[in-house]
């Protein structure tokens, strides 16, 4: 039964920064600028992660849109 209480407590116990990200994403904040800092992640590094998501996005985008231009292909033939 102790093991038990024990990994109860392991579980529920947070780093100062995931508290503090919780605090932040209570409060409202700029969640990510708040997650980078944290992080020690410079405003550099911070931006080119952002562009590079939205690139990816961009991509997904695009596919989705070749696939269903493919889909409706299909079916007028």
């Amino acid at each position: 039964m102790g093991n038990c209480a024990e990994r109860e407590e392991l579980e529920t116990y947070k780093t100062p920064n995931e508290e503090m990200l919780e605090w932040l994403r209570s409060s409202n904040t700029n969640i990510r600028k708040a997650e980078y800092s944290i992080k020690g992640t410079t405003k550099k590094e911070m931006f080119k992660s952002i562009i590079l998501n939205h690139k990816i996005l961009n991509e997904r985008v695009k596919h989705r849109k070749t696939l269903s231009r493919r889909s409706t292909m299909d079916e007028e033939e």
